[in-house]
């Protein structure tokens, strides 16, 4: 029964009721944020921080378009606000510090786009303009000066600050000539300071931005770039002897046959073919005959022998390391007893098995100083790639059993050993790509 006055509420309406009560939740929300923001404007202006008062009205306006209490106290402190900014740019100037004059300015366009967004601009004085074109242009003036006495002094960070600091003054064509021809002086003095002092690395850096700041057009300057880039890299470049890895002997007892001379020839004819920047791996064939030369077989290595080993090849470093872990492990493996006849005779039973195969690949490196005889670096790598398998066993000559074309590949060993190479080729891949992005990073800690 409904009382007359009071109309039943269905769901929709009662949803819909819900929907208003949140949009009054969220407006009057947003009402109190705006006026808390209003609140502290005031107390800002109060004490004659004008700017940061500005900023409060601004921001109850970004929560409240029509607070017409913010808006009259921002239009009222927006012209003492652009004040404080140009009196501080006046303070500036007066001793002697335009750049920092110029970075007042710089903060008055910031305040000015923010009024811009809540639809405020407060008025500018008269030949604001022209001031400001004329502060930026000494400001310019003065940090070319000062780049360039930095250059003279080989101070080539602050050299690079000052010339980076004068581009945010809006420079004309012709400063910005300037200012790049600073910049390419810089970075090609400090590439030849680094290669004096043998930061190879460094020098490369500085080398690549002479080479992008100057147009990289055939200049004097691109091609004194690249000269110098070329030397950073000849000097700093470091060869280094790569030993075949060798197995433990708890490994060799689950390596697949073929496998280690598989992933060695990988090794080499993929990964120390294409070393990064600074590292010169030696030929391979030329590291195996020094082995023998030294009548070590193949195994791992001690650091006195790798030590020996890169004396012999002039190397600068020596990698030697082993397979220390092989396993293949079955998983979610799941079987079914099945029931076939013996040709011309009784029925008997089989199991079928199928799941998942595990292989995982633990390998191990040293890198060796052969100056100081003592291992560098030492790291392990793990690699694990997963495949599926199926097969059946049977205790006697499965050929003798009448078997469907289906059930007689579960028997058959080519298929069963398709699996595991699918495998296998994946985990050499993966092994391959883990272990020399490992030992490359190691030896590029190498290159100063």
């Amino acid at each position: 029964m409904y009382w007359p006055w009071k109309a039943p509420v269905s769901r929709t309406s009662s949803q819909s009721l819900g929907w208003l009560m949140l949009c009054l939740v969220v407006v009057t929300a947003g009402c109190a944020s705006a006026n808390k923001r209003y609140e502290q404007g005031q107390e800002l202006e109060a004490e004659g921080r004008y700017i940061e008062a500005a900023r409060k009205y601004i921001d109850a306006l970004k929560k409240d378009r029509d607070h017409a209490e913010a808006r009259e106290r921002l239009q009222a402190v927006g012209p003492m606000a652009v004040g404080e900014f140009l009196e501080s740019a006046d303070l500036s100037v007066a001793s002697g510090r335009q750049p920092d004059a110029a970075d007042s300015y710089l903060r008055l366009e910031g305040f000015l786009n923010e009024m811009a967004a809540v639809g405020e601009r407060p008025p500018l004085p008269e030949g604001y303009q022209a001031r400001r074109r004329a502060l930026f242009d000494e400001a310019i003036t003065v940090l070319i000066e000062d780049g360039q006495e930095a250059e003279a002094r080989a101070e080539w960070y602050a050299a690079e600050r000052a010339y980076d600091r004068a581009d945010r003054y809006y420079p004309s064509s012709e400063q910005v000539d300037i200012l790049l021809d600073g910049l390419v002086r810089t970075h090609l003095g400090w590439c030849q300071s680094d290669l004096d002092e043998g930061r190879y690395r460094s020098a490369v850096q500085h080398a690549d931005e002479a080479y992008a700041l100057s147009g990289g057009n055939g200049s004097e300057a691109a091609e004194a770039a690249l000269t110098l880039r070329a030397t950073a890299i000849e000097l700093g470049t470091i060869p280094v002897a790569i030993t075949p890895l060798w197995r433990t002997d708890d490994a060799a007892r689950f390596l697949p046959e073929g496998f280690l001379a598989a992933l060695n020839d990988e090794m080499e004819l993929v990964a120390w073919t294409d070393p990064p920047m600074f590292i010169a791996v030696l030929e391979p064939r030329e590291v195996r005959r020094a082995m023998r030369d030294n009548r070590y077989r193949a195994a791992l290595l001690t650091a006195p022998e790798a030590s020996r080993l890169g004396r012999y090849l002039g190397a600068h470093t020596v990698v030697t390391g082993d397979v220390e872990v092989f396993t293949i492990t079955e998983r979610d493996v799941r079987e079914e007893i099945r029931t076939a006849e013996i040709k011309a005779g009784a029925p008997v039973q089989y199991l079928r098995r199928w799941g998942k195969l595990d292989y995982r690949l633990r390998m191990h490196y040293t890198v060796v100083d052969p100056v100081t005889q003592r291992a560098v670096t030492e790291r392990t790598v793990e690699v694990v790639e997963s495949g599926e398998f199926e097969r059946a066993v049977y205790d006697g000559d499965w050929t003798r059993l009448d078997l469907t074309r289906n059930e007689r590949r579960w028997f058959d060993r080519d298929r069963q050993r398709e699996f595991e190479l699918a495998i296998e080729e994946q985990l050499l891949v993966e092994a391959v790509l883990e272990f020399s992005t490992k030992v490359y990073r190691d030896l590029g800690r190498r290159v100063e």
